[in-house]
């Protein structure tokens, strides 16, 4: 009777806000106690299950077995959640570490973010800059919870989550942020699994439990809770990645929050400190085959968790980077032709850097290089096979599968340093055609940036270097090259560059060339594979052996094999 009493005298709490109901900070009493000053809650959890879980404990595990059952009040609206109808905390009723058990319960559209507006999230638009006439459904989906996600997600509310990281009860106000992120990270690893997966797991949970209901089976469903106290899945760095999110600035043009990743960077930190733990160095043990290797680790950011966690933390704030636009090789020949011209009418050393930058470009378009691999080029090393490759004979068909190619008209890039992807300085020789099919004289142009450089007294170093020994940066290059593209921009009667194209914006050495470089193979109909092949031969060599100890002469033999491969991939610019 006094059960009975209690629950009809609940009381319902104030309208609006988020009511995050718990027995551990509840706001909201009922207006009677137990007869010893039990907790007073209003999210009761049925009358059978009251009076057991009040009066007696949790008891046995027989209700967390079966959670697909779990009766509550949601924590915002009050109004009863069943089953898979909402989201329950993983420690539903549990009591934890001496602290009261939780009652969190949401309505999927009840678990909403706290800090709407706050959170970095992309707007989809188009070239126009007309925003997606879905845009507003996709907000709601990534603001909101997802109906039994509890099924398939490791979920846990923000009270149980500060229990976890910090030993103590949420306190209000001083939590809010803390609760905040948190809350945005559960919605992140919500999204980082399609709605329909997850309800559809919620489903086959419900339809599991009512098959083995019929043959007297207990359902083969891993229980949900309690949870263990610390933070497994990586919760703590997630969180601090989140509020960097939104303290940190952006520092692409036109974008105000930083790209996600940017917001890595957390993780990326904590990962290493914890390999270099007394745990992280226990777990050190690694397996694999050729370059790739595998860790068995207990890293809390290398869970399951904390993956899906990172792709909903993406998916919501988008990628958005200033890409380089490649050029057309109308432009490129334009480019260098008035390049040439410019360098005739100026004084040496004005003449000198302006057509160093054209043998930049040259090497960039031929040799399918990024801008920093371009500064790479070695002089000695060019210099010392550059008579190789002179003479030859091109093939009628010389881009045909099975044509030989080793007498062709060549030219070599020694290039001299660590590229991306490579530990330590190599070595490596790219042989290019001397002339591309379109007009470009590679040969002509390393071939005179030596002779700038034997004229300046230099003979070794860097191929791009300046008269005072110095090396040339990209940034220097940049301006001449988005001068002379202004210039061509503005010529009368040409249509090479879009007047609209922002030349500073778009065009650099760092990817503009190399872009350019896959976009004519494309067009020429070079094969992918041969593509992919050009753009990552320095693996080439290292997938066959071959390291910077060798000569010159063996690097030579080396890139004539991959001729191939190099030469046709230069001859078609």
């Amino acid at each position: 009777m006094l059960i009975i009493f209690l629950l009809s005298h609940v009381c319902l709490p104030p309208s609006g806000g988020d009511y995050l109901q718990n027995c551990v900070t509840s706001q909201y009493h009922c207006p009677l106690d137990l007869l010893t000053g039990l907790l007073k809650c209003t999210n009761l959890c049925g009358l059978a299950y009251l009076s057991l879980s009040s009066l007696t404990g949790r008891g046995p595990s027989v209700e967390r077995q079966q959670w697909w059952d779990w009766r509550g009040n949601c924590a915002k609206c009050c109004a009863p959640v069943k089953g898979m109808e909402g989201i329950f905390c993983a420690n539903f009723c549990e009591p934890r570490g001496g602290f009261k058990p939780c009652r969190n319960v949401w309505h999927a559209e009840c678990y909403e973010c706290l800090g709407q507006g706050v959170f970095p999230m992309e707007e989809v638009a188009d070239a126009d800059g007309n925003v997606w006439f879905k845009q507003e459904q996709r907000a709601k989906r990534l603001n909101h919870g997802v109906r039994g996600a509890h099924a398939a997600l490791a979920f846990q509310c923000e009270d149980c989550w500060i229990m976890n990281l910090e030993g103590r009860p949420r306190l209000d106000g001083l939590d809010d942020t803390y609760c905040m992120l948190i809350r945005r990270a559960n919605l992140d690893a919500m999204a980082g699994r399609a709605a329909p997966t997850l309800q559809g797991h919620a489903s086959s949970v419900l339809r599991t439990a009512r098959n083995c209901k019929l043959i007297g089976k207990t359902p083969s469903i891993p229980v949900r809770g309690p949870m263990p106290f610390g933070d497994p899945v990586g919760m703590g760095v997630a969180v601090e990645m989140l509020h960097v999110s939104i303290t940190a600035k952006g520092r692409l043009t036109g974008q105000k929050h930083i790209q996600y990743d940017s917001m890595r960077k957390p993780r990326a930190t904590f990962s290493k400190g914890y390999e270099s733990s007394p745990q992280g160095i226990a777990e050190g043990s690694s397996f694999g085959q050729g370059t790739v290797k595998s860790t068995l680790t207990h890293c809390p950011t290398q869970s399951i968790w904390f993956s899906t966690f990172s792709i909903g933390a993406e998916t919501r704030m988008g990628y958005f980077s200033q890409a380089n636009k490649p050029l057309t090789t109308q432009i490129i020949l334009r480019l260098l032709e008035m390049i040439k011209l410019e360098a005739s009418q100026q004084p040496r050393h004005i003449a000198f850097e302006m057509l160093k930058v054209g043998a930049a470009i040259a090497v960039g378009v031929c040799g399918s290089l990024r801008g920093p691999e371009i500064f790479m080029l070695d002089l000695a090393g060019v210099r010392e096979i550059i008579h190789r490759g002179k003479d030859g004979v091109i093939p009628d068909d010389p881009l045909k599968t099975g044509t030989d190619l080793s007498n062709v008209p060549h030219i070599h890039l020694a290039l001299m340093g660590q590229l991306k992807g490579e530990h330590g300085v190599r070595q490596h020789l790219v042989a290019i055609a001397s002339k591309t099919k379109s007009g470009i004289n590679a040969r002509w142009w390393i071939e005179k940036l030596v002779e700038m450089r034997e004229l300046e007294g230099f003979t070794s170093g860097a191929a791009f270097g300046k008269a005072d020994g110095s090396v040339s940066t990209m940034s220097e290059y940049d301006g001449v090259l988005r001068f002379f593209l202004k210039r061509i921009q503005s010529e009368p009667g040409s249509d090479l560059i879009d007047p609209k194209d922002e030349v500073d914006k778009n065009y650099s050495f760092f990817r503009t060339f190399r872009k350019t470089a896959e976009n004519r193979a494309r067009i020429a109909g070079i094969g992918e594979d041969v593509q992919n092949a050009m753009n990552r031969w320095k693996k080439i060599e290292a997938a066959k052996g071959r390291r910077p100890r060798f000569n010159m002469i063996e690097h030579y033999s080396d890139a004539r094999q991959l001729m191939p491969v190099t030469w046709r991939y230069a001859y078609v610019q």
